[in-house]
């Protein structure tokens, strides 16, 4: 993801915030945020959502920056994402000051690893390592363990206490699981689609492969797949998105890239 892309995606996710609210390693104080008016918001374009129009905005004034994959989390007054600047160990979160559908200069809060990143609107909670989860409180973060199945893909759900994520392993627990979210992690995991079950019958009857928790929400969470499609070689595969309910039920699926061009695809290799 190019600076100018980023700066944009930033931006339409402060103002996307919104319309949300109208249907979620260090151990010391993060430092202050440069001041606030070193940064200028401008209105570039106006995209229509649901019905209602959210302005499109770039951030300037300040430097950003290099930041990795689409991760973002968002609170009433932050806006978080990795950056990386070296190697895979060397990622950092970094917070974004917001005041109404304005954002501040960045600040960086803490190492972590480019797994996960979400948030329930209060704390927001990221991976710090194999085992390890922090959770930044909005000005210190904390540590606390994960199990040994190494969880994955965790998505909480914004102004509650529920958490889904996916336990990767060689166990009977491996899959989507429910949890509650506590200061200390989550307790509570309740394993809802097994890996070694559910998702190797997907995998026969439909040819769909690489499962991935991308969302969750009140009405509970959504799911990726890779449709093969008949293809090995990753001609004609889709990327189906499921809905579920919190129970897992599967309530409904969308296709969300059928239609286009190959070269627009953005296709998995195995």
């Amino acid at each position: 993801m190019n600076q100018m892309m980023t700066k944009r995606l930033l931006s339409l996710v402060a103002a996307g915030r919104v319309f949300a609210a109208s249907l979620a390693g260090c151990g010391s104080n993060a430092p202050e945020s440069p001041k606030a008016n070193a940064v200028k918001m401008e209105a570039i374009q106006t995209l229509k959502l649901a019905g209602k129009d959210v302005p499109l905005y770039e951030l300037t004034g300040t430097e950003l920056p290099h930041f990795v994959n689409s991760l973002l989390a968002v609170t009433a007054d932050a806006v978080y994402a990795p950056t990386q600047e070296k190697g895979e160990d060397d990622a950092h979160l970094w917070k974004f000051p917001m005041k109404g559908d304005k954002l501040s200069a960045g600040q960086e809060i803490g190492l972590m690893k480019r797994y996960w990143l979400t948030t329930n609107g209060q704390n927001v909670y990221f991976c710090q390592g194999n085992h390890v989860q922090g959770i930044y409180d909005g000005s210190a973060v904390h540590q606390a363990a994960l199990s040994s199945n190494r969880e994955r893909s965790l998505q909480a759900v914004y102004g509650s206490d529920t958490v889904y994520f996916d336990r990767e392993g060689a166990s009977a627990t491996a899959g989507i699981t429910r949890g509650t979210l506590t200061k200390d992690g989550f307790s509570n995991p309740k394993l809802l689609l097994a890996t070694f079950g559910y998702m190797d019958q997907r995998k026969a009857a439909k040819d769909e492969v690489a499962p991935k928790l991308i969302a969750a929400d009140t009405d509970g969470f959504y799911m990726q797949w890779t449709a093969r499609n008949g293809s090995n070689n990753g001609t004609g595969w889709t990327k189906p998105v499921y809905a579920f309910d919190p129970d897992g039920k599967e309530l409904r699926s969308f296709e969300v890239n059928t239609g286009l061009a190959e070269v627009m695809k953005i296709v998995p290799k195995f």
